[in-house]
């Protein structure tokens, strides 16, 4: 902006390396905010989850998305996590999902997409249950699962998958209070 403006002024060094300090400045705020954002932090995961679901339920109007607390209370447990790896662990589940149930769209087109989510607390955990009505897919490039369960490692939680009916279950530990 200052150079098409007022470009005779950048000749000038001082004001030069004024504006480039400026700009290091910036650059690193901009470092400093990524690793704030990936840093593990106590989040309420009901009130994490019901925002992203309500997010995914504006971009994806034509599947109907339901979310159950098997207990209210378990809307108090917070979970060590960030952002990041949820939004990562969430969005893959929703991505397979989204592939599943168009496969089967494409040979029945009046056909209702169905995401199913509960949660639930078992013992020092929260466990979430996410089923579709979707069908068998060839899987794209495969990677989705492999970082869903690098995320969960990574937040000593675990995955399952069970095949019949296909859903995959999230255990993800209580964070200590």
């Amino acid at each position: 902006m200052v150079y098409k403006n007022h470009p005779i002024e950048l000749e000038n060094n001082t004001a030069f390396k004024s504006i480039k300090g400026i700009e290091t400045l910036f650059n690193e705020l901009h470092e400093q905010g990524k690793v704030l954002r990936w840093r593990s932090k106590k989040i309420y995961f009901v009130l994490w989850l019901r925002a992203f679901i309500t997010r995914k339920m504006a971009q994806l109007p034509c599947f109907k998305i339901n979310f159950n607390l098997e207990d209210e209370r378990i809307s108090e447990n917070r979970i060590m996590a960030s952002d990041e790896q949820l939004e990562t662990i969430f969005e893959n589940l929703f991505s397979n999902s989204v592939r599943a149930i168009t496969v089967v769209q494409i040979k029945k087109h009046s056909f209702i997409g169905k995401i199913d989510i509960t949660v639930g607390r078992k013992e020092k955990s929260l466990e979430v249950i996410f089923t579709d009505n979707g069908a068998k897919y060839d899987t794209v490039s495969g990677r989705g699962i492999n970082q869903i369960e690098t995320e969960m490692q990574s937040l000593k939680g675990e995955i399952h998958i069970n095949k019949n009916p296909y859903q995959t279950q999230l255990v993800f530990p209580i964070a200590e209070v």
